[in-house]
């Protein structure tokens, strides 16, 4: 495998619950980025010819947003995991959990022009 993920073999007892929310939430943020991706493919299929259906403003952006998901385990998940089993690399999980957070900040903002 690519990345080894055991979270009751790895992980201190003391930390496995929080752990396995961190686990929950990630998998529920892949489940929602899937979904806003077949909304997408689903809202540009129902468009009119004359709408102002955008093809590069909502299906490039749901593209994208497919990407979140390695993202998410890369720059925010796989860091913490590591941080709370070995105990190492808490800077990078520091800096993946921010940029997490202000991911979630500007999609909750929905900025004028953006998907």
């Amino acid at each position: 495998p690519i990345f080894f993920h055991s979270i009751v073999g790895e992980v201190p007892s003391d930390r496995v619950r929080f752990v396995r929310l961190c686990y929950f939430n990630f998998y529920f943020i892949c489940v929602l980025l899937i979904f806003n991706f077949i909304t997408a493919i689903t809202a540009f299929a129902a468009s009119s010819s004359g709408g102002s259906y955008s093809w590069t403003g909502h299906m490039g952006a749901s593209i994208v947003l497919l990407f979140g998901i390695i993202g998410a385990f890369i720059l925010w998940y796989y860091p913490i995991y590591k941080a709370l089993s070995a105990g190492e690399g808490y800077v990078s999980a520091i800096i993946g959990t921010g940029v997490g957070f202000a991911f979630a900040v500007f999609m909750a903002v929905g900025v004028i022009g953006y998907g």
